[in-house]
């Protein structure tokens, strides 16, 4: 075992794998920010395993579950997935192993791909994307982390590129998800900046990590440590650096691949029959040429020292969206709901909420609880749990206010139906839904009474933060340990 692994084991020895009598040779392979995955064997046969670390969350890591259950019909294109073990506060997924290491480690070991093996890239990605896009699902993190460099079967021997970690895997449809920006963005299409992704964003990440693997650089240079404004600044304005390095066929490619617009990329027909020696688009090999002199420029041109002003001053929704909670966050009530207000007319999901929440406060403008019930209705039908918790509060104790002509309408309490609304925020990891949802169980409130079942999403909002959670749940496991000491 080498040094860098003792390192591993010793830190995650208490982690679910190393809990498993019928898992041996356990072996870190790499982290993702939302698991740690290890080569492991069960009854002789290899295995990977990804030890999943943000478990608050019960509703997607479901509808990761069911994918990867729907993709094991495509046997050549995925690692199979046979199953998902929940050990303590752990959860396992256990899939075939094909490879040993991803794109980026390759890359780090042997330097950048030839381009007969990236074509195979190519194609083995065709492949993949075909089969999720036709679900309705989009990868949305296409990263030389999340390629494995692998085999087709252990008995053929035959090289395969594969896609793993389908943790942000979303439906592609513009909803609350498309707007979620988490952790570092080096390959974020510039759609999603406006909170859209569809299959073309998909492509867009696929050319970059085309370039990398072409060249073991990232395609606008970055090396790492930039702020995550400016990592989206630069896909939404630069233009790949050193193309020339590359043979005008790839050059050609890359460029289309990472247009701006996603209606100008190719599908995944097109990139088929470029595979097989078809043309890319008169317009692309033009732009290709001129794009001397955008690297010039870009080079010449430090990135700002506000990016997030500047991306929200070109209007896009993300950055428009966060100079709102500033502005918030410093009482500029008028400022932050004209800005909401305005987002919010564009139909950007998460302004809705945020400008139904000024509107039930009187923030920046008269209250008017009916119009901010309404916003809370379309945002939460797009997903979002928190406006489904604000309905929950709202449904929940009644209310009453004035529509905008001054009208006295009323809310009706309605327990059951406040239930509702916390479970599908619950389910989607809001923790003061958690709460409420393990406080509704545990008084009966809305639903039949059941003690395990609230200390259970008590004990998941406590896990992850929820001061009232802790206390309830220090009362309660108090309380049991009397009981138990109490003569019968």
């Amino acid at each position: 075992m080498s040094e860098s692994t003792q390192a591993h084991s010793a830190l995650l020895s208490s982690c679910g794998v190393f809990q498993q009598p019928d898992l041996s040779m356990v072996e870190w392979a790499h982290d993702h920010p939302t698991a740690k995955v290890f080569h492991v064997k069960r009854s002789g046969d290899p295995m990977t395993v990804r030890e999943m670390l943000d478990l608050h969350q019960p509703y997607y890591l479901k509808r990761e579950k069911d994918l990867l259950q729907y993709l094991n019909r495509f046997e050549s294109d995925f690692p199979r997935f046979y199953e998902i073990r929940k050990v303590g506060r752990h959860y396992l997924q256990l899939f075939e192993r094909v490879g040993r290491e991803t794109l980026a480690q390759r890359v780090a070991r042997k330097g950048p791909l030839k381009p007969k093996q990236v074509k195979r890239l190519l194609k083995n990605m065709l492949s993949t994307l075909k089969a999720v896009h036709e679900t309705g699902f989009v990868h949305a993190r296409i990263t030389p982390n999340n390629i494995l460099c692998g085999i087709e079967t252990p008995r053929r021997r035959k090289k395969r590129f594969y896609l793993e970690n389908w943790s942000h895997a979303i439906v592609a449809r513009k909803n609350f998800e498309t707007e979620l920006l988490l952790g570092e963005q080096t390959y974020t299409a510039p759609e999603r900046l406006n909170g859209r992704y569809d299959p073309f964003g998909d492509l867009y990440q696929l050319g970059c990590v085309l370039y990398f693997a072409l060249t073991g650089q990232h395609i606008y240079g970055l090396k790492g440590d930039e702020t995550v404004f400016e990592q989206l600044y630069v896909h939404a304005y630069r233009s790949p650096v050193k193309l020339k390095k590359l043979h005008k066929a790839w050059r050609a490619l890359i460029v289309w691949l990472t247009q701006k617009d996603p209606q100008k990329r190719p599908g995944l027909v097109d990139l088929a029959d470029w595979l097989q020696g078809g043309p890319v688009p008169k317009a692309v090999r033009k732009q290709t040429k001129q794009l001397k002199r955008e690297q010039q420029r870009d080079r010449a041109v430090p990135l700002p020292a506000d990016p997030l002003t500047e991306l929200a001053d070109a209007h896009f929704a993300y950055a428009q969206f966060k100079k709102a909670n500033l502005m918030e966050a410093k009482h500029e009530w008028a400022s932050a709901y004209n800005l909401y207000e305005s987002l919010a007319n564009q139909g950007y999901n998460r302004a809705l909420c945020a400008q139904a929440r000024m509107l039930s406060q009187g923030h920046g403008v008269d209250v008017d609880l009916m119009e901010a019930i309404n916003l809370y209705q379309r945002a939460y039908q797009q997903g979002n749990p928190y406006a489904a918790f604000a309905l929950g509060q709202l449904v929940d104790k009644g209310a009453q206010g004035t529509n905008a002509e001054g009208a006295l309408k009323r809310v009706k309490a309605d327990h059951a139906k406040a239930e509702q609304l916390y479970e599908f925020a619950a389910m989607r990891g809001h923790l003061p839904s958690q709460y409420a949802l393990g406080i509704c169980y545990l008084q009966g409130h809305g639903v039949t009474p059941n003690r395990n079942k609230a200390k259970s999403w008590l004990q998941l909002a406590a896990t992850y933060g929820h001061a009232s959670a802790r206390r309830v749940l220090k009362k309660l496991v108090s309380s049991e340990l009397q009981s138990e000491k109490e003569p019968v």
